[in-house]
Parts: structure tokens; sequence; C-alpha cells
């Protein structure tokens, strides 16, 4: 071969190389781009994923005031509607300062209805903005 067509030769050898670089430059360019599609759409999925768990949560969440026979004002309690009825009383009991006897919670309707308290809130039908009163299930408080 003679000088031009060794110069013809290795320009042609050079741009070769110049596209194969180019290529692998587009495919990391694409590459990273595909990474960062995942990683927002991950991100993405775990914020949905936690809105919807609050919002399960504050779905269990349920408002309950409760008026205790010694006190004036009553107070505003949330629990979750699982709670236990006899876990809630005595946090109520708590609460309103009471110590002693056997806390116990019931309805303001006629008549008063006590709740078992071996049974959920949600069991006994109690839902948000319930108006309870607390008693001592062995007599008044």
């Amino acid at each position: 071969m003679t000088e031009s067509g060794n110069e013809g030769a290795e320009r042609l050898e050079h741009e070769k190389e110049e596209q194969v670089l180019h290529d692998e430059h587009e495919r990391e360019e694409a590459d990273a781009h595909l990474a960062h599609v995942r990683e927002e759409r991950v991100l993405h999925e775990e914020h949905e994923r936690e809105e919807r768990e609050h919002e399960r949560h504050h779905d269990d969440i349920i408002k309950v005031t409760v008026f205790a026979p010694r006190h004036p004002e009553p107070k505003v309690f949330e629990w979750n509607k699982a709670l236990l009825v006899g876990q809630a009383s005595l946090e109520a009991a708590t609460a309103f300062g009471y110590t002693a006897g056997h806390p116990g919670l019931q309805t303001e309707t006629t008549p008063p209805r006590n709740l078992d308290p071996t049974k959920t809130l949600e069991q006994e039908h109690v839902t948000g903005c319930e108006k309870l009163e607390l008693t001592d299930i062995g007599g008044g408080v």
C-alpha cells in the first residue's frame, strides 16, 4: 500500500474507534437514564405505599369523648378501633385521675349500655365522635 493508502486505512480505523466510543457513550447515557427512571418509579411507589398506610391507619382511629361523674369537663381520646374496651377505660380512668376500682365505659343511650371490656371498640360498635361515660364495673366511679 502507498502512503496515502495507509493514511486512508488509519483514518477509517480512527473513525471506527470514534464510532465505537460514541456508541458506548450513548449506551451509558441510556443506561443512566433508565436507572434514573427506575429509581424515580421506586420512590414514587414507596411514597404511594406510605400514603396508603397513613390513610389506613387514619381510618382505624376514632375520636371518643368520655365524661366522668366527678369532672365537669369531658376528655377527648383518639383510639384505634381495635383497642379493647377494657384498655380504653383504663386509659380514660387514668386521664381523669382515677386509680381505684374497675373502670368501664357505657353509652349515653337510653338505657345506657355497658361495653364489654373484652371486646374491641369496633366490636362494641363505637364509632367516631362517640360520647361515653366512665363507670366502675362494680358500681359508680
